[in-house]
């Protein structure tokens, strides 16, 4: 990832509403980005619009 890819990340993510109890758009994007650089990564769901977002560097887990 270079420079100007990293600042458009941060942007992106400033930009997303992850006040508290509305987490999941911020856990997709994420979850988008890390699957793009073959990061292993899942949400799990806590309500509709509380998630956790869980990535595996390293060996790779069976989820």
């Amino acid at each position: 990832m270079n420079k100007q890819e990293k600042i458009i990340l941060l942007k992106d993510l400033v930009n997303i509403d992850s006040t508290n109890g509305n987490e999941k758009e911020v856990a997709d994007y994420l979850l988008k980005q890390l699957t793009k650089y073959g990061i292993s990564s899942e949400t799990v769901a806590y309500t509709d619009k509380r998630v956790n977002l869980v990535s595996c560097i390293g060996k790779k887990k069976n989820w």
